[in-house]
């Protein structure tokens, strides 16, 4: 298998033919979903959730909790979309790069009272 410089990961290399210990190699993704430092079991979540198309219903899901509480932070939005805070917080970013959300301002956040980023859907 390939690697990659840099942190993250590209899928383009054959997660289900790998048959080396865990641990031993990183897979390769396209997309950043998981770290080069992490498990091969983040891998292999990160090839699964793909190719089931888990991300993109949790992509739609964040945008309906956004379109109805546009000005959210990722803790109330995984509330809203009732989602668990890290998926939600893993999903706005990669909606950002497509340009469908923009980071906002800084405010307290209504459910963790710590300050934290909002968000909004671009127009």
């Amino acid at each position: 298998m390939s690697s990659m410089n840099g942190s993250r990961g590209t899928t383009d290399e054959a997660v289900a033919g790998w048959t080396g210990p865990v641990g031993s190699e990183r897979l390769v993704l396209r997309d950043p979903l998981y770290r080069m430092s992490d498990p091969i079991t983040s891998a292999l979540a990160a090839r699964y959730i793909q190719r089931t198309g888990i991300t993109g219903q949790q992509e739609r899901e964040v945008l309906a909790a956004l379109a109805t509480f546009p000005g959210s932070t990722s803790r109330e939005l995984a509330r809203y979309a009732k989602l668990d805070r890290h998926t939600v917080a893993r999903r706005l970013p990669t909606l950002s790069k497509k340009g469908i959300v923009s980071r906002g301002r800084m405010r307290a956040c209504a459910i963790s009272g710590h300050q934290a980023i909002t968000w909004d859907l671009r127009p």
